[in-house]
């Protein structure tokens, strides 16, 4: 198996595991205007919540670097949004990902982030 139709397996099987811990969650939604799908999105008291799910590699940052710059297009056709990224591995302190999470929360890019742990 290739790496990326492993990884696109390993997205799909975290994806389900999200959903069914939140069967509020919708399917996927999209952002034409800004050329953006999210994973799951969800309304409550009229505010649309926006899901993004990565399983997440403490190594590796370029999940992380897509799910805030998702974060940001989605905001910027529906600034009213709130988005909420699942992460199947927690950061760890100090590395680059809990850095560049970090300034997203402060700069209200990213509203949430949940850690919901998966095993590959």
């Amino acid at each position: 198996m290739n790496f990326q139709r492993q990884s696109t397996k390993i997205g799909m099987n975290y994806e389900s595991l999200v959903h069914s811990q939140n069967p509020q969650f919708k399917g996927k939604k999209k952002f034409t205007e800004v050329g953006v799908d999210a994973d799951f999105h969800y309304m409550e008291d009229d505010t649309l919540f926006v899901v993004e799910c990565k399983t997440y590699n403490q190594q590796r940052t370029d999940c992380i670097k897509k799910a805030i710059a998702n974060a940001f297009c989605i905001k910027q056709q529906d600034p009213k949004c709130k988005f909420i990224l699942y992460l199947g591995v927690e950061p760890k302190p100090n590395l680059s990902g809990a850095k560049m999470l970090e300034a997203a929360l402060r700069g209200g890019i990213i509203d949430s982030v949940k850690v919901l742990p998966y095993e590959k």
